[in-house]
């Protein structure tokens, strides 16, 4: 029951959010490229990195609206949006499936975002992102490898589930269907 109240507060936060900035319903964010991290997160009003969520076991934060940019991929950031997950690139996939409920929020998110600004449901490799191919979702070591940032980061790590039964794609692809079938925040978990 947790993720679904996170998400419905979240949810909730945004669309007042908006309405407060004057941001109409219907504006599509200038963002259309995905991504996921892993490390730990640092919630300080000193720190210099921040994302538009971050996502863990049990909870998930809003961090910058969405038509912000966040500093986390560095020159993409005015066009991505950003989902840190708690955990470590140096993890193997059995310790990230030991921690699935971190994927499976950051899996909702990212199809939330997908539906909302028709991002396409898509993995953008290194090699799509240097042809031109933006519009999908990717991770920060794709995103880092590519001619769009000077990032050196490898997370979410090769052992990250990005791909197979169970996994960031399935999830993401599941979460999708239930979002265009009138899935809410709040009806989730």
């Amino acid at each position: 029951m947790q993720l679904a109240e996170d998400l419905y507060t979240l949810h909730k936060d945004e669309k007042a959010t908006r309405r407060g900035k004057g941001v109409s319903e219907g504006k599509r964010a200038r963002r259309p490229l995905l991504r996921q991290a892993s490390g730990a997160a640092t919630l300080s009003s000193q720190s210099e990195v921040s994302a538009h969520l971050c996502v863990g076991e049990g909870v998930t934060y809003r961090i910058v609206p969405e038509w912000l940019g966040s500093c986390t991929v560095q020159e993409p950031n005015d066009w991505t949006l950003n989902i840190e997950q708690a955990g470590f690139a140096a993890w193997s996939r059995r310790a990230w499936l030991k921690r699935l409920n971190t994927v499976k929020r950051a899996a909702f998110w990212t199809a939330w975002w997908c539906k909302k600004y028709d991002i396409p449901r898509r993995y953008r490799s290194t090699k799509a992102l240097d042809n031109g191919k933006r519009r999908g979702w990717t991770t920060h070591a794709a995103l880092a490898a590519s001619k769009w940032s000077s990032s050196t980061h490898t997370d979410p790590g090769p052992n990250y589930p990005l791909f197979g039964k169970v996994s960031f794609n399935s999830l993401l692809l599941y979460y999708w269907a239930r979002i265009a079938a009138g899935l809410k925040p709040m009806e989730a978990a």
